[in-house]
């Protein structure tokens, strides 16, 4: 057999990875992040609808076998299937919040430059939200205190302006402002004066510098965490028990 005549060798295909939402596999159920929030948010209104229709016990005179239509046997049968159908959206919940959990605690993301992982994010964005994160404490704290001592600065400015003022007036007299040297003896006094008494913040930190990087980071973060938290969720999956 010439080489010409040879078969030509064929690779078998690698099956593409499943992208679905949502893929049941036997007993096992493989669903992304997004799908697994959904169906907890439904399970969890089935589980406060079921739980104000149950009627697990009653009470009846011996005399009335079948009260509201509804005989012993047919009674018994709706109060187990009624408690058997909660504790099945019971278990299917915790086996989804479970793997959620797990999932959020080991599934990093990167926002505003920082590396966390997805529950570190969640619990973020929920905090800055409520304005409670550490992070906007920080800011708001330094924030108050650098505007109140910038506040402080310019009211003692202010009074020695007038202190400077009167001192002026008192060296030089009401004729030093016509006077031909009364320029340079104003500022130089203007200038003895201020060296002597202007009014100093001590900011070791950099303030203003801080505040800017601060509230830099905190508009990234708020711009981007729900984009990037959709986005990881979509991608990331999770495998639980699949329902009956």
């Amino acid at each position: 057999m010439t080489k010409r005549d040879r078969p030509a060798r064929t690779s078998a295909a690698r099956p593409a990875p499943d992208r679905r939402d949502s893929v049941r596999n036997g007993s096992v159920q493989r669903m992304s992040l997004t799908h697994a929030l959904k169906e907890l948010k439904l399970l969890e209104h089935k589980i406060g609808t079921r739980l104000g229709e149950v009627q697990a016990v009653r009470v009846r005179p011996p005399t009335q076998s079948q009260p509201g239509g509804l005989s012993e046997a047919a009674f018994a049968e709706r109060a187990r299937s009624s408690f058997t159908s909660l504790r099945a959206l019971s278990v299917r919940r915790s086996q989804i919040k479970a793997a959620l959990v797990q999932a959020n605690a080991t599934t990093s993301v990167e926002i505003a430059g920082e590396t966390m992982t997805l529950a570190a994010a969640v619990e973020r964005k929920r905090a800055e939200t409520l304005g409670k994160s550490s992070d906007q404490q920080l800011l708001n704290l330094l924030g108050e205190q650098y505007g109140q001592a910038v506040r402080e600065q310019t009211s003692l400015r202010f009074k020695l302006e007038g202190q400077l003022q009167v001192q002026l007036q008192s060296l030089l007299g009401n004729d030093a402002g016509r006077s031909e040297n009364a320029g340079l003896d104003a500022d130089s006094l203007t200038t003895l004066f201020w060296s002597r008494h202007e009014p100093v913040i001590d900011d070791p930190l950099d303030l203003a510098t801080q505040l800017l990087e601060l509230r830099d980071q905190a508009a990234e973060f708020a711009s981007s965490v729900d984009r990037i938290i959709d986005e990881r969720n979509a991608t990331t999956f999770i495998e639980v028990p699949a329902s009956v």
